[in-house]
């Protein structure tokens, strides 16, 4: 018999539940040079003139 502090009894044919991810810790912007921002891929075909 499981103890009553123990929470409760998982069912059987289920997962336990996952643990919470550990949140990602906030990095800082780098630091780039004055201007437009960059797109985070180039665009297909020719640059824009």
């Amino acid at each position: 018999m499981p103890r009553p502090d123990a929470g409760p009894a998982p069912r059987a044919g289920q997962r336990p539940p996952a643990p919470r991810p550990r949140p990602r810790p906030r990095r800082p912007p780098p630091r780039t040079g004055g201007g437009p921002p960059r797109a985070r891929c180039p665009a297909p075909g020719p640059p824009p003139p």
